[in-house]
């Protein structure tokens, strides 16, 4: 992540989403875990963003060749602010997601989800 990879981004973005959809189905965990996974999707989504748009430019200019003045220059603007950006969320994603570390600890990821196979065998 430390390098912003785009895959690595998509995928992370992705995974929280899941993750965050999925906790109320398996584990009974409290609220700020599911605010702690969004704000992390949100510090993701920024970058996702830009990337997708850096991307879409890079396609554009090869496609309409006669526009590559006007795409270069919106180019030069996505760079600066996929940047400033990226900057800004390896900022808040070095913060320490107290809220999972707590209910790791607390133990509500441990033992059986409520939810189980078995459960929903008929």
């Amino acid at each position: 992540m430390e390098t912003c990879d785009v895959d690595a981004v998509h995928d992370a973005r992705v995974a929280t989403r899941r993750f965050r959809a999925a906790l109320p189905f398996v584990y009974t965990a409290p609220q700020p875990i599911a605010d702690e996974l969004r704000r992390i999707g949100r510090a993701l989504g920024g970058v996702r963003e830009l990337d997708a748009t850096k991307d879409l430019l890079t396609r554009l200019e090869s496609r309409i060749p006669e526009a590559s003045a006007a795409i270069g220059i919106a180019g030069r603007e996505v760079n600066a602010q996929l940047t400033r950006q990226r900057r800004r969320m390896i900022k808040k994603l070095r913060h320490r997601p107290r809220s999972i570390a707590s209910a790791h600890h607390d133990g509500y990821f441990c033992g059986s989800p409520p939810l189980t196979m078995a459960k929903l065998a008929p």
